[in-house]
């Protein structure tokens, strides 16, 4: 499955310096698209972040984000597209 052009440039636009997100912004990424509910928690978000990278590594790239919004989907029971209609509208980072 690709990620829309939408999703990867809001990935782009939360990574800082780098072309991939550190654990800190992933969850203001997370916060931001408003994925969280009773279903996805902040918790939920920081263990699926250490899921997505395997422990090897300190920051996200896109093909881990990508598994990442999967594995978010599945846990909300929702469509991945609508997760990533949900990243795509966030706007980024204010």
């Amino acid at each position: 499955m690709r990620l829309r052009e939408e999703v990867v440039e809001t990935f782009v636009m939360f990574c800082q310096d780098y072309r991939e997100l550190s654990l800190k912004e992933f969850l203001t990424l997370c916060k931001k698209c408003h994925l969280y509910d009773l279903r996805f928690t902040p918790v939920d978000a920081e263990i699926v972040f250490y899921q997505a990278v395997k422990l090897r590594f300190k920051r996200m790239d896109l093909q881990c984000f990508r598994w990442a919004l999967t594995k978010i989907a599945k846990k909300k029971a929702l469509d991945v597209e609508v997760i990533f209609q949900m990243v795509a509208e966030s706007g980024g980072p204010s």
